[in-house]
């Protein structure tokens, strides 16, 4: 996920359960559809119709070995190199996290998906996965980028981290600046619990979108709290 300025104390990262998933993944609003059955236009007819039949929903974020600065600016992400990368495969309510030497199978991972689901993860995490394979992934894979999705009906980005405050009432628990320390620390173990809590915070958005088909974001010039309406 691409660094931003937002800082916290790291916690431990959220338990995650298969237990839980019947209560996040409620019916679509479509009679008879799985809850996880999208209804927007992202996906063409054919990708719809594989992922209703046999959903296999992957949510993911990439922590970098090289910040921008380091490689000449966010135009060659390419070259910043993977980490740390984490997936949450949805269906199955389980996370998985992949090394540098992992990078193969989070790509192989990526291509048995009916949906991929991201948040900057078009302009940033696909990029930084091309520069191990050379796939166009934004041409390959069924994709949702929340965080395009939320500037194509605003107008406007607005952060992860200010989403999951105003949605989901928890905040980030660290940054992307503060992972790259991390790396250069050698501490892995913290960048992989800093990347598994973006993750559940990203697996928590998208469902609270597809459950109430809404988020929520603050408006800095009028100091409210809004509504923003998806269709997930």
């Amino acid at each position: 996920m691409e660094p931003t300025a937002e800082a916290a104390q790291l916690p431990a990262p959220d338990s995650w359960s298969r237990a839980r998933l019947p209560a996040l993944l409620v019916a679509s609003q479509e009679e008879g559809a799985p809850a996880w059955m999208p209804r927007s236009p992202w996906l063409s007819p054919e990708q719809a119709r594989r992922h209703r039949e046999l959903p296999r929903t992957l949510l993911f974020d990439v922590e970098t070995l090289r910040s921008a600065a380091d490689v000449g600016g966010f135009g060659n992400c390419h070259r910043m190199g993977v980490a740390i990368a984490v997936a949450c495969f949805l269906e199955d309510g389980r996370l998985a996290a992949f090394g540098e030497r992992q990078v193969p199978e989070l790509a192989a991972a990526l291509r048995q998906a009916t949906l991929v689901v991201g948040f900057n993860v078009k302009r940033f995490d696909f990029g930084v996965l091309a520069g191990y394979t050379g796939e166009d992934y934004c041409r390959t894979l069924p994709t949702l980028d929340l965080l395009e999705d939320v500037h194509r009906r605003l107008g406007f980005r607005v952060a992860m981290g200010r989403l999951a405050l105003d949605t989901l009432g928890i905040g980030k628990s660290a940054d992307g600046l503060q992972s790259l320390e991390w790396v250069k620390q050698g501490r892995l173990d913290l960048v992989e619990a800093y990347c598994r809590r973006d993750v559940e915070i990203l697996r928590d958005l998208y469902l609270h979108g597809r459950r109430e088909g809404c988020l929520f974001y603050h408006d800095q010039r009028r100091d409210v709290r809004l509504r923003l309406a998806v269709e997930w």
